[in-house]
């Protein structure tokens, strides 16, 4: 039995810049049959070799099995400069969705991937994170349970223990910050929110649109069996550093400005946050004898007493 076309229950959205290994890896995690009890919907472009330029047309289900078999889409936004993830997709990926990014940030490209997205719910990833089998379904599990939610969130963990301080992964195992690589929220939400503030360019987009989802009287109840593994990634004090921490300043400051009155981002806060980060990472440094680690200790102190100096002035 066929009914008329649905869209997806969910759309999930990347972002991607020039990191094709990464996506690659990300994309076969949501490939069908990797999402348990979903099914995969996809464009008649997409399956014929297209990229979304042709009339939609979906693996039908029917509206009594999509209680229990829900529909999902995957959407690349791509910020690439001198490569995109364009002909990859093409080749490997047909059922996948690109569209070009904005080049201004990742704030800007999630909501580039947003504002093409068909599902009734949006659920955001990043190009470096392996979405769990059972993701999806942990999700759309809580939101058939309660049905006056808005907005989810899921557990982000790295792959293994860490060795060095030259090596970074955004850890969310516990739950309250809404990290932007593994939330979902109802479409109708995230556009009343105006989405992802682009005014950020490299960092902060995370806590300005979980700070705007608490100011709207939404709660974000907490997802462990949405699990997303993010791995380590290495970094170095040029790239990853110094250069970096320059512009996180400045959207630190553009933080500031925008939430004056904000209690998690003053100058008293950011000193004493950047003390208990230094010390966890001398003792780090010694039990490990991480000592390519002495620098990106200093650099992390160094770069937390700066903001905190500007945001104190």
């Amino acid at each position: 039995m066929q009914t008329e076309e649905q869209p997806p229950f969910f759309s999930v959205v990347i972002p991607t810049y020039q990191r094709n290994d990464l996506l690659e890896r990300c994309l076969e995690c949501l490939a069908s049959g990797k999402q348990d009890e979903m099914v995969l919907w996809a464009s008649a472009a997409s399956r014929s070799g297209g990229l979304g330029v042709a009339q939609d047309a979906q693996f039908r289900i029917s509206e009594s099995h999509l209680a229990t078999c829900p529909t999902y889409e995957v959407i690349v936004a791509d910020d690439g400069r001198t490569s995109t993830a364009e002909a990859m997709i093409r080749e490997r990926f047909s059922w996948v969705r690109w569209v070009a990014g904005p080049g201004t940030g990742p704030a800007a490209n999630r909501n580039a991937g947003a504002a093409v997205a068909r599902g009734t719910w949006l659920t955001f990833t990043d190009d470096d994170c392996l979405p769990q089998p059972g993701w999806l379904k942990a999700y759309f599990s809580e939101i058939v349970e309660r049905h006056q939610l808005q907005v989810l969130e899921g557990k982000t963990v790295p792959d293994r223990p860490r060795k060095t301080l030259a090596e970074h992964s955004p850890v969310g195992s516990q739950g309250g910050n809404l990290w932007s690589c593994n939330f979902v929220i109802r479409r109708t939400a995230f556009e009343a929110l105006g989405g992802f503030d682009p005014q950020f360019r490299v960092c902060m987009e995370d806590n300005d649109f979980a700070l705007r989802v608490r100011e709207a009287g939404m709660v974000f109840p907490f997802i462990e069996d949405a699990l997303v593994v993010h791995p380590w990634r290495p970094r170095s004090l040029m790239t990853d550093g110094w250069k970096s921490n320059r512009r996180e300043i400045e959207d630190h400051l553009r933080y500031k400005q925008k939430h004056p009155n904000a209690q998690n981002i003053t100058a008293l806060r950011m000193v004493r946050l950047g003390l208990r980060v230094f010390w966890c990472d001398v003792k780090f440094v010694f039990e490990e004898r991480d000592w390519q680690g002495v620098s990106f200790a200093a650099m992390g102190l160094i770069h937390i007493l700066n903001v905190a100096l500007r945001c104190g002035r």
